[in-house]
C-alpha cells in the first residue's frame, strides 16, 4: 500500500469530489497479525510512469518499522521529495506513527498515537475507526496483506488505515498466481479509499510466493497518476516455492 501509498496518498488522494464509500469486503483482516519481521530490510526503485524518481527503503526492527522515500539525483533536480513514517510497534499492534513530507525544502509532520480502534493525531482530537476494528498504518498494513496472503483460498477483506492523520479503507481481492520480476508470485488487487470521500486509488501488489511474501512489485494509479516500484533487494527470501 502500500509503500508507494507513501507517495501517491499524499499527493494524488487530496482534492476532487466527494464521494460515499461502497460497502467494504465482508470481512475485517484488522485483527491478523501482521507480518513483520525484526532485521528484515528491503529496498525498491521507484518510477512515476515509466521514469525512475527515487527509491524506497524499507527497515524494520522488534519496537518499529521505518520507511524513508527519497527522490533520486534527476527527479531531485525538479522537485526534491523525501518522504518518512516510522510506526511504534508493542508486539505487533500499531501504538504511535509519525510521518514527515518534505517537498522543495517544506515539511509537513504529523503524529499520531493509536490504541486499538482509537486514535489522536497531533494536532487534532481523539477519534475512533469505524466499525471498532484495530487501527493500522501502511506498515502494519502491509504486513497484514503479507499474512493473510499466504492462507489458502484467501478471502477478499479489509482494514482502515491511518496515514497523515486522515482515515483510509484499504479494500484487498483474492489473490492469484502470477510472474513478477522473474520470480513465482501472488498478484492481489486493491482499492484505496478515503473516509472523507477524496478520489479512490488502485493498488496491485505482487509478493514472491513463499513463506516470507517478500514485496516484489508495486503499482498504485490515481488521480491521473501512476507510480510503480520494483525491488532491488531484500534481506527477505526472494526463491519461490
Amino acid at each position: 500500500m502500500l509503500l508507494l501509498g507513501l507517495v501517491v496518498v499524499s499527493c494524488a488522494a487530496h482534492g476532487g469530489p466527494a464521494a460515499a464509500l461502497p460497502e467494504p469486503p465482508a470481512i475485517s483482516l484488522a485483527a491478523t497479525p501482521p507480518t513483520l519481521v525484526p532485521g528484515e530490510q528491503t529496498t525498491w526503485r521507484v518510477f512515476w510512469r515509466n521514469l525512475a524518481v527515487g527509491s524506497v527503503e524499507l527497515a524494520i526492527d522488534t519496537r518499529q518499522a521505518r520507511t524513508v522515500f527519497r527522490t533520486g539525483a534527476l527527479a531531485s533536480a525538479l522537485s526534491p521529495m523525501r518522504f518518512e513514517l516510522v510506526t511504534a510497534l508493542d508486539h505487533g499492534k500499531v501504538v504511535a506513527a509519525t510521518d514527515s513530507l518534505t517537498v522543495d525544502g517544506r515539511t509537513n509532520r504529523t503524529d499520531v498515537r493509536v490504541s486499538g480502534a482509537r486514535f489522536t493525531p497531533s494536532p487534532g482530537s481523539p477519534r475512533r475507526v469505524p466499525g471498532g476494528t484495530q487501527l493500522h498504518t501502511l506498515h502494519s498494513a502491509l504486513g497484514v496483506v503479507r499474512a493473510w496472503s499466504a492462507a489458502n483460498r484467501a478471502p477478499a477483506g479489509y482494514l482502515w488505515v491511518v496515514h497523515q492523520g486522515r482515515l483510509f479503507r484499504l479494500d484487498v481481492f483474492r489473490p492469484s498466481r502470477e510472474q513478477a520480476l522473474g520470480v513465482h508470485a501472488v498478484r492481489i488487487d486493491g482499492v484505496v479509499r478515503a473516509l472523507d470521500g477524496a478520489p479512490s486509488l488502485e493498488v496491485t501488489l505482487w509478493l514472491a510466493a513463499n513463506r516470507d511474501r517478500t514485496p516484489l512489485r508495486f503499482v498504485i494509479q490515481g488521480g491521473g497518476s501512476r507510480v510503480s516500484a520494483e525491488v532491488l533487494e531484500s534481506t527477505a527470501s526472494l526463491d519461490a516455492r
